[in-house]
């Protein structure tokens, strides 16, 4: 009985995750297709076919965020794979074990997809000009399809791997679209709640102000964050002001925590007294409410656990590489609409009076960056499958910033910031290389 190579193992058991992410009961022959563009074996018939399978993804992934195209569970079970999975794998195990061979891969449950002639899956591979017939003989003869001329098969095996790099940076990062010729920024908040909590924190605000105003000068550093927070409370809104106050908020939990881990001291480290440290936990609170509805905050939390891991990487580039190139993105208004250019600018903004910067700044700092640049490539990656679309008559050029310069105006006004800033961009990518390794494969991808 033949067995599954280990990537193919892989393979299946991603499949299973991408149904358990959204909570499908069943894992299609979709979730499957969507794995087996990740499968090295499956992966590398398709691009040598001349297959875009970045357009086949997105077309995946389009079907698989449709509520109304899965059955969905209260997610405390696995998936099951459905029929139509059982039968495509069951299909390649036979076709490998009539061959006399020992080993089931991705390529061989790729070619039992499109027996599937009805499913969703088998048509995207078709709607790149593929049939059955095609994939069998590459694998076993080596032959292309015709109309797979030039260089199109690299030119599209180094996009898949920056589509894949470029996906991977945009995770747990600020999210944008493209919307009115502009990259917009998503905004998350949860507004209908954000009213109610906003009004808790500020009572509690004013409480732990006045406190602080009736003991004088007892804790001077206590009552100047206090009065911080409550200048950038006023100023939140749904789209700005989050960053300003969630660090304001940092700002009153760090000198609490400085307080308890040093002796009390009369004259340098008074007592918060009881009343006051209830007031200031209550603010502490309601403050975590609040900042629970910006899910961008909230992620840039989870994030200082990447910016600590190279921290002293990142210090070393603060002041010399991101922060110019955060501030050279602040004036990029042909990429960014208004409110992804005021948030940008915001965040520019964040600890530029403190020194030593703060963490959790810096940690936001480096993932907007991330976001950004994320979104910059991804619309860069999209534009030129409209090259490529054109390419089975004619030679594949991979020098393509050229063509895409002239494409779109936000195509030019991207290639420029990259071009622009291109060696700071080098040393980011050299010196960051998780989370930000695939800018240098993009700048060769586009000759810039």
């Amino acid at each position: 009985m033949p067995s599954f190579s280990g990537e193919l193992e892989n393979t299946l058991h991603r499949s299973i995750a991408y149904a358990n992410q959204r909570r499908h009961a069943t894992a299609s022959t979709e979730h499957l297709l969507l794995s087996l563009l990740e499968d090295p074996d499956a992966a590398d018939i398709l691009l040598a076919c001349g297959a875009d399978i970045g357009a086949v993804r997105q077309e995946l992934l389009a079907d698989i965020r449709n509520a109304n195209s899965h059955e969905v569970t209260d997610g405390l079970e696995d998936a099951k794979p459905s029929n139509a999975f059982q039968r495509i794998i069951q299909r390649a195990v036979i076709h490998v074990q009539s061959s006399g061979r020992e080993i089931v891969n991705g390529g061989n449950v790729l070619v039992a997809v499109m027996s599937e002639q009805k499913s969703l899956a088998s048509k995207l591979i078709e709607s790149q000009g593929l049939s059955r017939y095609d994939l069998v003989n590459y694998i076993a003869h080596g032959n292309i399809p015709k109309g797979v001329v030039g260089d199109l098969p690299k030119m599209l095996a180094r996009r898949h791997a920056l589509e894949l790099g470029v996906d991977g940076a945009a995770i747990s990062a600020p999210e944008f679209v493209y919307k009115r010729n502009r990259l917009h920024f998503i905004e998350k908040t949860e507004t209908e709640k954000m009213a109610e909590r906003k009004r808790a924190a500020s009572a509690r605000c004013r409480l732990l102000k006045s406190l602080c105003d009736r003991r004088g000068n007892e804790q001077p550093q206590l009552a100047a964050l206090v009065a911080e927070y409550s200048k950038r409370l006023r100023v939140l809104r749904s789209g700005s002001g989050a960053y300003s106050l969630f660090l304001a908020g940092a700002d009153i939990e760090t000198l609490l925590q400085a307080k308890s881990a040093a002796p009390a001291d009369a004259d340098r480290n008074v007592p918060i007294d009881g009343e006051l440290l209830l007031a200031t936990h209550s603010l502490i609170i309601a403050h975590a409410g609040l900042m629970a509805l910006f899910p961008d905050i909230t992620e840039t939390v989870r994030e200082i656990d990447l910016y600590r891991s190279q921290s002293e990487t990142i210090d070393a580039l603060r002041s010399r590489i991101l922060e110019p190139t955060i501030s050279s993105l602040s004036r990029e208004t042909g990429i960014f609409d208004s409110k992804a250019i005021e948030l940008t600018r915001e965040i520019v903004q964040l600890d530029v009076e403190r020194d030593p910067p703060n963490q959790l700044s810096t940690s936001a700092k480096h993932r907007w960056l991330r976001g950004a640049l994320a979104a910059m490539g991804s619309y860069i990656l999209s534009q030129t499958k409209k090259i490529s679309a054109v390419a089975r008559d004619s030679l594949v050029k991979e020098g393509v910033s050229s063509v895409l310069s002239n494409h779109d105006k936000l195509s030019g006004y991207i290639i420029s910031f990259l071009s622009n800033n291109k060696d700071q961009l080098q040393v980011i990518a050299t010196a960051l290389k998780t989370g930000f390794g695939w800018l240098t494969a993009l700048l060769s991808f586009l000759r810039i």
